[in-house]
């Protein structure tokens, strides 16, 4: 077939020909959206990049005021420690040690004293280190603030690092010491591989004065300078910067830099640089494969246009010219058939039956439709009828369409109208509203805002009495999904309601209770010693009196007398000093147990002098407690070690405190005496629980029984280690801290 033919008089082109050259016209614009696209597409992975770059360098600098937060908060731990306190080195550096473990992000943990020298740590020392000439030991000293360092090679671990420390203060805010802790600088490189900068970037963390700490990629930089002094101490000025710099590694990039926040002396610097000629490699790669594939591409479809038009295109558009005849002139089952191809032609074929056979078929899909919606329609009033609700279905006007059977139930009790029974085509707003109170009002009012979408759902709580039953309900509406509309629900809690109600009577027979107990301990403590005083002192009289005139019988009796009434005078005495633990309880505040140990050895100086017995007390700590409960504990345990002596043996009776884990100690009372068996160790907590006769120990059995409630009190433990003729060990574990900042020290850092 030539290409050019003569029409008029004039050559034109046939189809086949005009298509040829629209698709090679068409080349031309491809190129241009190609370069176009190119140029997008660079412009956007750069900006891409860049938003990439400062995110990760917002990451990276959150991470590093975590890695301080993480030193602070341990610095806080090692500063509240008694040896650390007492800067005793001997049972300083098994405390340190101890602590490393918890915190894998650091190298060491250190002490020194006012003049810098180190006394110890959790790696050996090597003779006397001074660290007097470092910059953060110097401010950490002199201003008693958190310090950061800049980069430093170690005395301690001799290796490359940063370390944090923080003032050790006195009671008077004078700095005596310092505690300090060494970071891997490990740790700061595993930053890039946890946040996964893209390719062509690299992320370094800088000290103050510019040199490199961290880098991720890694690589052998390490305290070297990011750039020259000059350039970086400009860019470190502003807290976020960007500028263009060239690497170590001769790479030009553009870095984003950000400080880290960090209270106290010296900053951290987070830093991430994108190799922006990487980026528009790319893109000139991009744009020589999509020329070339338009070239190839092209020059195929020119190809297949000229050789298949003739052959593919003309014998199917006649198929179609003649179905489209048919179908004009009234004949509604004329079709194209099938057409083997699925290209446009083929598509405005199938187009064409399918709107014959829609014709055709709309009456039917009309019908299966309708069909379909009567089953729902009875399936959702199926769904509604199994609900325990009383459900309705309101338009966005408030008018109700649709109700449940237990609805119908609901306005029945009601005594409502068939109509309202029924429900659908109810104004139910304008229902509400004619309630009898301002219930009404408040639930049209909430259901309105649903309605209009202000709101998200409303919630009423009602009551609903008949001369019958007293009933309760909520009124629950929820808007539709899409609007338009809302579900309103009225659920019956009446059986909450009743046992509400129950609840509130217990309650209040419980407080009646409380009030009646509170009142016997008072009758306890006067009317009902009163008595025994009584007997105590006419007892006596009566034996001043007549002692001569009775026999030894007589005289026994009076004794036995006197000592039931003394006994149970202690007996109530220990009573009421087991309830005043909660009812007489004071506030906690900071208290130091040496000083209260030191009262109590004080309060049972004579009968320590007595028995000749040996007490030996330890470092104790500072906490929080009631101070006045704190000492009765350690009356009632220390008089305990000094009252259960085995025969003949002298009474060596030890107090001393440990840390078994951050925000806690540990105070074990222990005692050689006469031990507990196996089998009472729980028992011995109860009240009034004695295991000997009052012949052999006095007592009334309440001691322990009031130690135990107060460290409970305390929100602590109490435990005991003892074996008969072996001695006892009492170990209370009590929090440093009482409430919200005991949490916070309990917890290991993250």
């Amino acid at each position: 077939m030539n290409d050019v033919v003569r029409d008029g008089g004039r050559r034109a082109l046939t189809l086949r020909g005009r298509l040829t050259a629209l698709l090679l016209l068409s080349l031309l614009p491809a190129f241009m959206l190609i370069l176009i696209g190119a140029a997008l597409e660079r412009d956007r992975d750069l900006a891409d990049a860049r938003t990439a770059a400062r995110q990760l360098t917002n990451a990276a600098a959150m991470m590093v005021e975590r890695l301080a937060d993480v030193a602070n908060q341990a610095l806080t731990i090692v500063a509240a420690a008694p040896p650390v306190r007492a800067l005793d080195r001997d049972q300083c550096t098994p405390f340190l040690r101890a602590l490393y473990g918890s915190y894998p992000e650091f190298l060491n943990f250190g002490v020194i004293d006012a003049t810098g020298r180190v006394l110890c740590s959790t790696l050996p020392l090597e003779g006397e280190v001074d660290l007097a000439d470092r910059d953060y030991i110097q401010f950490a000293l002199s201003s008693g603030r958190f310090a950061v360092s800049t980069y430093f090679i170690g005395r301690i671990t001799g290796r490359g690092g940063i370390a944090f420390a923080q003032p050790l203060k006195g009671p008077d805010g004078s700095v005596f010491g310092a505690v300090y802790v060494t970071a891997h600088l490990d740790e700061l490189s595993r930053l890039g591989a946890r946040l996964e900068p893209e390719p062509g970037m690299v992320l370094a963390i800088l000290d103050r004065h510019g040199t490199v700490i961290g880098h991720y990629p890694n690589w052998i930089g390490h305290g070297e300078p990011m750039t020259d002094p000059r350039t970086i101490a400009q860019i470190l000025a502003d807290a976020t910067h960007e500028a263009v710099l060239v690497g170590s590694d001769g790479v030009v990039r553009r870095h984003v830099v950000r400080r880290a926040e960090i209270a106290g002396e010296g900053s951290l610097y987070a830093t991430v640089g994108v190799d922006e000629a990487e980026y528009a490699s790319v893109a000139r790669h991009a744009l020589y494969l999509g020329a070339a594939a338009v070239v190839v591409v092209g020059a195929m479809g020119a190809l297949i246009v000229y050789v298949g038009v003739g052959r593919m295109l003309a014998p199917r558009i006649r198929r179609i010219t003649r179905a489209a005849e048919r179908f004009m002139h009234g004949d509604l089952s004329a079709r194209v058939g099938p057409i083997e191809r699925r290209d446009e032609l083929g598509a405005i074929a199938q187009a064409f039956d399918g709107l014959a056979e829609a014709v055709e078929s709309r009456e039917r899909l009309r019908q299966a439709a309708h069909a379909e919606l009567e089953a729902s329609q009875r399936l959702n009033a199926a769904i509604l009828d199994s609900l325990d609700a009383h459900i309705a279905v309101l338009d966005e006007h408030g008018t109700i369409i649709a109700v449940n059977a237990r609805w119908r139930e609901f306005a029945r009790w009601g005594g409502a109208s068939e109509h309202v029974m029924q429900g659908v085509g109810v104004d139910y707003l304008a229902a509400c509203e004619a309630g009898p109170d301002e219930l009404g009002l408040a639930a049209r009012s909430g259901i309105a805002e649903v309605l209009a979408g202000r709101s998200e759902g409303f919630l009423l709580e009602y009551p609903c009495h008949s001369a019958e039953v007293e009933r309760w309900f909520i009124l629950r509406a929820t808007p539709l999904r899409g609007g338009g509309g809302a579900v309103v629900a009225h659920v019956d809690i009446s059986a909450r309601k009743r046992s509400e109600q129950r609840m509130v009577a217990l309650l209040e027979e419980l407080e009646r209770s409380n009030r009646d107990l509170q009142d016997f301990a008072y009758v306890a403590s006067h009317d009902l010693q009163e008595p025994l005083r009584k007997i105590t002192a006419f007892s006596e009289r009566l034996r001043t009196a007549a002692a001569q005139g009775l026999g030894a019988r007589e005289l026994d009796y009076l004794d036995r007398m006197a000592s039931a009434a003394a006994r149970m005078q202690r007996l109530i005495g220990d009573l009421l000093e087991f309830s005043r633990v909660a009812t007489q309880a004071r506030p906690m505040q900071r208290v130091a147990l040496d000083r209260i140990v030191a009262d109590v050895l004080s309060d049972l100086e004579e009968r320590i002098r007595t028995t000749g017995a040996e007490i030996r007390v330890g470092l104790l700590p500072e906490l929080d407690a009631d101070e006045t409960q704190m000492r009765q504990a350690f009356l009632n345990l220390v008089g305990n070690a000094l009252k259960f002596v085995r025969a003949g043996a002298k009474p060596v009776v030890s107090i001393e405190a440990s840390w078994p884990r951050p925000g806690e100690t540990r105070i074990c009372v222990a005692d050689n005496g006469i031990g507990i068996p196996a089998e009472a160790r729980e028992r011995i907590f109860a009240p009034f629980v004695r295991l000997h006769a009052r012949s052999e120990y006095e007592g009334s059995g309440m001691g322990l029984a009031v130690v135990r409630r107060i460290v409970d009190r305390h929100g602590g433990r109490i435990s005991v280690q003892s074996a008969a003729g072996q001695g006892t060990r009492f170990c209370l574990d009590l929090p440093l801290i009482q409430g919200e900042s005991q949490a916070e020290t309990a917890r290991r850092p993250e």
